[in-house]
């Protein structure tokens, strides 16, 4: 479901799609995560390229490719390993810089456009700095109690909005508006919504993201909270 919102946000029959799976931790698992997602876009009419790890070291041709593609998806993994390979092969910028383009994916390929997130790392969840675009701490995963705890002691200390996005869940934000989309279209159903957190006057405050029906201001919660 999510990636046939993908494919409409584009506004385009056949949009050109560009696959990354930086955050796998070896090319086997990147070359089969790609593999999948190349099929499924493609059988949604779109035009579809893989940029690999390897491939970052080729300036030209991470350019080239990012300037081609209208919607950029990066899969799930190692979303630290992930943005220290972007940070030291450039990609960072080429992406900071990728104005008028659909920038998504799934876990690690949605935490690392805000500018903090929360990964696992081994047995612990640690903390990262994203790409900056939506100045918020970004949760997924946010069924896990480890992932959760270890997240409001980070808002405590960044002082940020936190996004809690749950499995089966997916943000959609389109320049300041944004809307939630669930997997289940019974919304009774669904028993982990997904939330904004944050901390005033050293209180823990919690409201639930249900707008899935319509677009509501980020902004208003990114500032006025």
């Amino acid at each position: 479901m999510y990636i046939g919102v993908l494919v409409e946000l584009s506004n385009k029959n056949n949009p050109n799609i560009l696959l990354l799976s930086h955050a796998t931790m070896n090319l086997n698992k990147e070359k089969y995560a790609t593999s999948i997602l190349f099929e499924i876009f493609r059988r949604l009419g779109c035009n579809v390229k893989i940029l690999f790890k390897e491939d970052l070291i080729i300036k030209d041709k991470s350019k080239d490719y990012v300037e081609w593609a209208d919607v950029i998806y990066e899969d799930g993994g190692d979303t630290l390993s992930m943005i220290n390979l972007w940070n030291s092969t450039g990609f960072s910028n080429l992406l900071s810089n990728a104005d008028n383009k659909i920038l998504c994916g799934l876990s690690a390929g949605a935490a690392c456009w805000f500018s903090s997130f929360n990964s696992r790392k081994e047995n612990f969840i640690c903390e990262g700095k994203g790409l900056s675009l939506i100045d918020a701490y970004f949760v997924p995963h946010a069924t896990q109690r480890d992932r959760i705890s270890a997240s409001l002691t980070h808002l405590k200390e960044n002082g940020k909005v936190g996004i809690f996005i749950p499995n089966n869940c997916a943000i959609e934000i389109v320049n300041d508006k944004y809307k939630i989309i669930y997997d289940d279209f019974d919304f009774e159903s669904v028993h982990y919504h997904a939330k904004y957190k944050y901390y005033e006057n050293g209180c823990l405050i919690s409201h639930d993201m249900d707008n899935f029906k319509n677009c509501k201001s980020l902004k208003k919660i990114l500032i006025n909270k």
